[in-house]
This record gives structure tokens, C-alpha cells and sequence, in this order.
């Protein structure tokens, strides 16, 4: 999906519209979303993700890249340079936390989510 692409849908194309500005002040948003005139892609257009298609094959190749090698590197330095503090000792100490999904049958469906962390919680 990523590297051949996929249709920029209708919905998706109006909540881009309405937040216009903010996708042109972003450099990865802007490079997907906005044309060469710097006007939004039309409704329709085929949106390429090739930098991200080659970060996915990177992690396919050599998963353990992600927190410790070469591709740590370049994440930290693109988050870094977009104002993130995200460190490559973020990366390495990072340890994953599986949870059971939240589910709920509707009809013949069953319906899957994400559980709410723990933060989200205490927000409101």
C-alpha cells in the first residue's frame, strides 16, 4: 500500500481540505498530500508513500534495526529534526506491552480496538 499506492477517498480528501494549512506546514503530510502547484491532490489521486515503503522493507529485512541499528539512527535524527527528543537509548530500552484487545460482536461481527491506556483514563 505504501509503495504502489493507494486512492485518496472522498472523506479523506474533505478532513484534508478543512485542515489545509496544517498539512502544508508539515513536511511529511505536505509531500503525500500536496501537488506541485501547492494545491491539495484531487479527489481520486493515488497517494505513494515511498520513504515510508522502504522504512517497512528495512524492518522486514532486519527487525531489530528499528531500536538498535542504522535505522534507529535515521528515526531519531528525522524526529529529532522535527523537534522530537526521542533518543536512540529511547529506542534501544524500549520493551513492547502486549494487551488483550478490547471486542464487541455487532451482528454477525465481532469488533476489535485497542484498550485504553492508562493515561487516557485519568484525563478526563
Amino acid at each position: 500500500m505504501a509503495k504502489n499506492g493507494f486512492r485518496f477517498g472522498y472523506a479523506a480528501h474533505y478532513a484534508a481540505g478543512k485542515i489545509l494549512q496544517s498539512i502544508k506546514n508539515d513536511i511529511g503530510l505536505r509531500a503525500l498530500l500536496i501537488d506541485e502547484n501547492g494545491n491539495l491532490k484531487e479527489k481520486g489521486a493515488i497517494l505513494k508513500m515511498p520513504k515510508f515503503a522502504r522504512t517497512l522493507e528495512r524492518i522486514r529485512d532486519d527487525s531489530k534495526s528499528f531500536y538498535t541499528g542504522d535505522l534507529a539512527k535515521d528515526i531519531v535524527k528525522d524526529i529529532q529534526d522535527g523537534g522530537g527528543i526521542i533518543t536512540l537509548e529511547d529506542l534501544k530500552n524500549y520493551k513492547t506491552v502486549v494487551r488483550r484487545p478490547l471486542s464487541s460482536k455487532m451482528g454477525n461481527y465481532t469488533w476489535f480496538t485497542n484498550p485504553p491506556r492508562v493515561v487516557a483514563l485519568f484525563r478526563h
